[in-house]
């Protein structure tokens, strides 16, 4: 088989780089804003990095990794030592390129002029060409902010060939032509490994250094990368270009996202080129707001920010968590503004680089914006017409943007993919099918011919949801597991359970809980699509990206009908406010699909992995959470908890009971079976009887009604669409004109849902025009024009000398008050004059009188038939 696999490597061409998904809205109209200043958090952000604090729901960044002190940015790029030179080197630019195109782009988007129009990157070269038989080598630099190289990781291998002949010292002279810097082999790894200051954090094959070059000309930072990338986008150990990008954003001074304490934070946005991920499954990365903001900290120190055409103290902008972790300071966002140098703001629609063998159209990294939302204006008072007698109009109404693709309403999906299509049968995906229960996303994938399970897998089975890649396969002989599902997003291996195979009918089925998806801001509705590759014998690396179901965009999938499970609680119950506190709310019964259910052969007598059970409880207010687990037999049951709170109850006996005091969030619940003795199986119950707090007197109040309870809400005096129940900063208002003057306006905020606003004017007596309209940065997106009366007695609005009081057509003049047949309807407004049931249209139109009770169609007039 590794035979086969190394002529596959060698032959298969067909790059799936560039895989689509739904998008969502243009950066500018999701986007609220960046939040600087120390403690200037967005609203609903914590200064805490914790994985086990339910609260930490933003992204951090690391910031002010080097000293770059320069907006004007000098990028080298040196020609590779590499068998494809021309293509290694394309992408290298092209990771510099998009640094460049994605800040100036996202900078626009984010309004933030000053940094799109202030920094300047200078990229070189844009062409190399190398002639037969031409040694590549280095050449003297002057004054580069950033030089990018690419080493070579193993000898003979893609890029980055080591040639014995190549011995040229990279020489690096400062703005004065002062040497700065030299290495005698700066293609090659363990050069760069050996030098004090070299940071390769991950080790895997990338990392920068940086040199003070002293004087004007500052620091010069090194982005190293190594990579096997035979066939780009097929044959990815890592990807070259995402690589460059993300030693590239060391350089310009960014840390990591999200991860930047390796694994030990809570929220990591894996998408984000910083957060050294490979997510997303099967396409480039591209720059993103969390990127632009971290960078602006920097560059405001060299750029005029506040427009006062001067560069000084009063232009510096400090993250907004100063202390971060004692080393670095952090930039923390809100994950509803992370958001990508793309045409929508989505990461699926991310420009993706040029990876030919051959040059191709060369790529656009600043993109044009496209809406894919509607902005919709409703006004629901006044109607249309309607009258005051005191001129007081209330115009009250909703902003909303609409998408213009309607989301998916069912929560099952199938997709039949072509056949023949991969490499082998074994990674030739025909059919997906996906549903989506209260508790899991089902998806099963089928193949032409599933690979032999008594044998090392080589073939890897994934479903990308929501981004989010995991992964089914069978590991390394010494592995005691029979099937590892693992995240590939998050490099962590699942419960075995979360991925079955059934050989008969070559499917491979994961059953994903939505409580885990959840957990990394993925929730209904679902995008979804399967993927096929192999992977290396001995590392969890793809080595050959294979079939890809469907072939391009996903399945949409939306929750089951009934009330939101999407955290994955298994029970429809939960706290509401206005109770006592101390009550019994509910007594919640935790069951799983399939049967809270052990068999004896489930045993795992404290051996890890074995087939636990798990189950979420959402606890929406502090409260103190009492788990009961029982059984009726002579069984030993375990339960252990984590998430919002931790603890365990792992006794011999039965039942097990666990007490856990001021608990708010997600609790994690694991029932494992240490012994079942049960025939055939032993069935427990799992149980939660929750207790509120106190809170002040025993009553929830919600003082400005925006949903945030007071004893959570930062301003609780003022209504927000903030998370943390604080106003948020908006460039969106409606303003309500009379008569085209100006006469009210209000903020508003439609980035995160439908946002209501409410707003009195006054309009003098007679007909006027009442136009609301609602704008962002001064550009109109909706209008609403109706016509509103203030009929105060004397009002003659149709000007015939008649008061509207007394008038009996109020908007067609008729000084006589004419009214044949004495309905109140004057006859210069009433559709049917003479009161015979036949309008005057229709009386007309078959040549009788209108004006005549006794003529109308059918009837004789003066003996005749009508």
């Amino acid at each position: 088989m590794h035979q086969r696999l190394a002529v596959l490597v060698a032959l298969i061409v067909v790059s799936i780089a560039g895989w689509a998904n739904l998008a969502n809205a243009s950066p500018a109209d999701d986007y609220v804003g960046p939040y600087f200043g120390d403690g200037n958090l967005p609203p609903g952000c914590i200064k805490d990095m914790s994985r086990d604090n339910p609260d930490n729901i933003c992204f951090h960044a690391k910031t002010g990794l080097n000293t770059l002190d320069s907006p004007k940015i000098d990028v080298a790029v040196l020609v590779p030592a590499s068998p494809t030179a021309e293509r290694d080197l394309r992408i290298m630019r092209q990771a510099a390129e998009a640094w460049e195109g994605g800040i100036h782009y996202l900078a626009d988007e984010m309004g933030l002029d000053w940094l799109r129009d202030g920094v300047e990157f200078n990229i070189s070269p844009s062409i190399v060409s190398l002639a037969d038989g031409e040694t590549p080598s280095t050449f003297p630099l002057y004054d580069p902010e950033i030089v990018i190289l690419a080493t070579n990781p193993v000898g003979g291998l893609g890029i980055g060939v080591d040639p014995t002949y190549l011995t040229d010292e990279l020489g690096i002279f400062d703005e004065n032509g002062v040497p700065c810097h030299n290495i005698p082999n700066p293609f090659s790894l363990d050069a760069w490994e050996g030098m004090p200051g070299y940071d390769g954090h991950h080790g895997d094959g990338g990392g920068y250094y940086v040199e003070d070059c002293g004087g004007a000309g500052g620091n010069v930072c090194f982005s190293v990368n190594g990579a096997i990338d035979p066939v780009p986008g097929v044959t990815d150990t890592f990807s070259l270009f995402d690589l460059v990008l993300h030693e590239t954003g060391h350089c310009l001074t960014l840390g990591h996202v999200g991860d930047g304490a390796e694994g030990a934070w809570g929220q990591v946005p894996t998408n984000d080129i910083m957060a050294y991920s490979s997510d997303p499954p099967g396409q480039n990365k591209c720059v993103s707001t969390l990127n632009v903001e971290a960078f602006a900290t920097r560059m405001s120190r060299y750029l005029d920010v506040n427009g006062d055409n001067a560069v000084d103290e009063s232009d510096h902008l400090d993250p907004n968590d100063v202390a971060g972790d004692g080393a670095n300071s952090f930039q923390v966002q809100h994950p509803d503004d992370h958001l990508y140098a793309s045409s929508t703001g989505s990461v699926w629609d991310c420009p993706q680089p040029d990876l030919g063998a051959v040059p191709g159209e060369r790529v656009d990294w600043t993109p044009e914006p496209a809406e894919t939302s509607d902005p919709v204006l409703s006004v629901s008072t006044p109607a249309h017409g309607a009258e005051t007698s005191d001129g007081h109009v209330h115009v009250i109404g909703t902003v909303e943007r609409r998408p213009k693709t309607a989301p998916p309403t069912s929560p099952t999906s199938s997709h039949d993919d072509a056949e023949g299509d991969a490499y082998s049968t074994f990674t030739d995906i025909s059919n997906i099918q996906v549903e989506v229960t209260d508790l899991d996303v089902i998806a099963t994938i089928k193949v032409a011919q599933l690979w032999p399970k008594d044998q090392t897998s080589l073939p890897k089975y994934g479903v990308s949801i929501g981004g989010r890649e995991i992964e089914s396969f069978i590991p390394e002989p010494d592995n005691p597991a029979d099937v590892v599902t693992y995240d590939h997003s998050m490099e962590a291996q699942l419960p075995s359970e979360w991925s079955s195979w059934d050989a008969t009918a070559n499917t491979v089925t994961f059953t994903i809980p939505r409580s885990y998806l959840a957990q990394g801001r993925v929730v209904a509705p679902y995008d979804i699509f399967a993927l096929t590759s192999f992977r290396a014998p001995t590392r969890l690396w793809t080595l050959v990206a294979d079939d890809r179901a469907p072939d391009a965009g996903a399945i949409g999938v939306a929750a089951p009908a009934g009330p939101d499970t999407s955290s994955g609680t298994s029970t429809t119950s939960s706290l509401t406010g206005g109770s006592t506190a101390g009550a019994v709310l509910d007594t919640v019964v935790l069951e799983r699909e399939g049967g809270n259910k052990f068999r004896v052969t489930d045993s795992t007598l404290g051996e890890t992995g074995g087939p636990s059970h798990h189950f979420t409880l959402q606890v929406p207010q502090k409260s103190t959470v009492e788990l009961l687990l029982g059984w009726p037999d002579l069984s030993d049951l375990d339960m252990y908890v984590t998430g919002a709170a931790t603890g365990n109850a792992a006794s011999a006996g039965q039942p097990e009971a666990l007490r856990l005091e001021d608990v708010q969030g997600t609790l994690d619940i694991e029932v494992a079976p240490y012994l079942v003795v049960g025939i055939p199986d032993t069935t427990y119950t799992l149980q939660a009887t929750i207790v509120p707090n106190p809170t002040g007197g025993g009553t929830i109040t919600d003082t400005d009604g925006d949903g945030v309870t007071d004893d959570e809400d930062a301003c609780p005096a003022r209504p927000g669409v903030g998370s943390s129940g604080c106003p948020v900063p908006s460039d969106e208002k409606v303003t309500v004109y009379v008569d085209g003057a100006a006469a009210a306006s209000e903020g508003v905020e439609s980035s995160n849902g439908p946002d209501s606003f409410a707003l009195d004017v006054t309009v003098p007596t007679g007909s006027h025009e009442v136009k609301t309209v609602w704008t962002q940065d001064d550009e109109v997106l909706a209008t609403d024009v109706r016509t509103v009366v203030h009929a105060a007695p004397g009002v003659d609005r149709d000007g015939d000398g008649v008061a509207d009081a007394r008038d009996n057509c109020l908007e067609q003049p008729n000084a006589g008050q004419a009214d044949l047949d004495g309905d109140g309807k004057g006859d210069a407004c009433d559709s049917d004059v003479d009161g015979d049931g036949h309008s005057n249209t229709k009386e007309r139109a078959r040549g009788t009188d209108p004006f005549d009770a006794a003529s109308y169609p059918g009837k004789k007039k003066s003996g005749s038939l009508l």
